[in-house]
């Protein structure tokens, strides 16, 4: 049995702040409380910040909704930029077959390689601030490296502010151990706080 692990978990399960039981809930489809007033207004922003990002480049091919395959494709064609493209990869990781999925903002061109992008409503990137970015992005950075054989040359978040915070590319290893903790949360964690029967196979 494959699961499917998407990078965007970590911020389900670190914000607002840790919660191994909201991650548990939006794994069994449970609906979330409507966005109170104050988060609807955090969305539009977030979604504002990245829009008006895009706008600054000349050239981009915008893949939202688009397969892996088209990803591959335009890194191929060596693209400037690539907005929204999917990257997947299938690893065993303590005994589990995992079906990775993750969506950076941004796959930029530079050299004879690319950098990875990701816009976030943020004062601060850093482990202390908010761990579910430096996860999410160095996930991204591997999966990057699993379908092109190149490591991104660097990790950036852009930031509220419209300052880029880069982020060192950690490679496979630290990865997989953000993995193993997300599996962690999902299957030990949940089984011995909260459900005695829950099982990676329900999802």
């Amino acid at each position: 049995m494959t699961s499917k692990i998407k990078p965007s978990y970590f911020y389900n399960l670190y914000r607002p702040s840790k919660c191994d039981l909201r991650l548990y809930l939006q794994l069994k489809g449970v609906e979330p409380a409507p966005l109170s007033a104050f988060e609807q207004v955090l969305f539009r922003l977030g979604q504002r910040h990245e829009k008006k990002h895009l706008s600054t480049f000349s050239e981009f091919t915008d893949l939202t909704g688009e397969p892996s395959e088209r990803t591959l494709d335009e890194i191929r064609k060596a693209s400037p930029a690539i907005y929204q493209g999917e990257l997947r990869a299938q690893v065993s990781v303590d005994g589990k077959v995992l079906d990775i999925v993750g969506i950076p903002d941004f796959m930029i061109k530079e050299g004879t390689g690319y950098f990875i992008r990701d816009c976030k409503i943020v004062r601060h990137a850093t482990d202390d601030k908010h761990p579910e970015i430096p996860r999410q992005l160095q996930i991204y950075g591997w999966l990057f490296e699993k379908n092109t054989g190149k490591r991104p040359s660097k990790l950036e978040v852009l930031k509220g502010d419209g300052e880029i915070e880069v982020i060192d590319y950690q490679g496979e290893a630290v990865a997989v151990s953000y993995l193993q903790e997300l599996l962690a949360t999902l299957f030990f964690t949940l089984r011995d706080k909260f459900y005695p029967t829950f099982s990676l196979n329900n999802f």
